[in-house]
């Protein structure tokens, strides 16, 4: 029994070191390839922009921006990426990556025309009682 104990013992500790072994190999390929996107991307996005106001109801108006941020991924030929979220301050807003100044100023053009995303828009400013367009825009062009 004693002998059977061991072995099972040695066993199990050889599975166990084997599946530790195995995590970090895939936790190590897991990191090289976030850090592989990310010095891809880095090249690619040249200006940030961070929209800030304050927000009444981040609950209600979060879903809402996020979901025009989509729209605008669907109907737009330019790569950016973002997210909108709530500061610690309470305050709301959203960050955005984009490609060049160009591109930025083709979105804010469209933007201002687009009916779909105006009513998204409104929506969402009507939930944070803000009016239309006041609103902070800071931007980062790197250089």
């Amino acid at each position: 029994d004693e002998l059977f104990c061991c072995g099972v013992g040695v066993m199990f500790g050889n599975y166990f070191f084997l599946s530790l072994f195995l995590i970090c190999i895939f936790s190590i390929d897991a990191v090289n390839a976030q850090s592989s996107e990310l010095k891809q991307n880095n090249g690619m996005y040249s200006l940030i922009a961070v929209g800030k106001n304050k927000c009444d109801d981040p609950d209600k108006a979060m879903p809402i921006f996020n979901e025009m941020l989509e729209y605008q991924k669907t109907q737009l030929p330019y790569d950016f990426v973002g997210f909108c979220g709530v500061y610690d301050n309470g305050g709301s807003g959203c960050v955005i990556l984009h490609t060049s100044r160009e591109t930025f100023d083709a979105i804010q053009e469209w933007q201002a025309t687009d009916n779909k995303w105006l009513d998204y828009a409104s929506r969402a400013w009507e939930y944070c009682q803000i009016d239309n367009f006041a609103f902070t825009l800071d931007k980062l062009e790197k250089k």
